[in-house]
């Protein structure tokens, strides 16, 4: 819940004047989920509402709204980073389970953020490696997946392995 609760604070943060429907749309949750969520910031003094013209509503942040969103977005980015150390540690046992110190790593995948993470612990630690684009019959590979929702195609989560081709 944390993540759609910074998500609907950020964009009043940034667009006061958004509606409810705006909102839903954006962070693509329900309309009835946006509009607990707003109801429960009221209560808990997070939001301020001003009744702008006609049913046009103003959602503000407080300084208690502010604090609270502060906080949430630091305990996500040590939540990411602690899983950024995961699996770069992951990564190192991989590399040391299947390949021997003098091994060329090769590396099958697109560029992405992952490999970035994996060729910045391979040259830390003084690894050779090859990226690789299209597979060869016989050859380990280090590569990964994205776990991704099928309909609204966003990825969910990844899996590091080796690829036996």
């Amino acid at each position: 819940m944390d993540l759609h609760e910074m998500n609907i604070l950020e964009m009043i943060q940034k667009h006061d004047y958004l509606s409810q429907r705006e909102m839903s749309e954006k962070a693509e949750l329900s309309l009835g989920m946006v509009n607990q969520l707003l109801k429960r910031f009221l209560k808990m003094g997070f939001l301020k509402a001003e009744q702008v013209d006609g049913r046009k509503i103003r959602y503000l942040l407080t300084v208690a709204g502010r604090q609270y969103l502060s906080r949430l977005t630091i305990d996500r980015a040590s939540r990411s980073y602690h899983e950024v150390l995961k699996l770069k540690s992951g990564m190192a046992a991989l590399i040391d389970r299947y390949f021997d110190e003098g091994d060329t790593i090769p590396i099958l995948a697109t560029r992405d953020e992952v490999m970035d993470m994996l060729i910045e612990l391979l040259e830390e630690q003084g690894r050779r490696y090859d990226i690789i684009e299209q597979p060869r019959p016989g050859v380990r590979y280090v590569g990964w997946t994205y776990d991704e929702d099928v309909l609204s195609g966003k990825r969910r989560g990844m899996m590091i392995n080796m690829l036996d081709i």
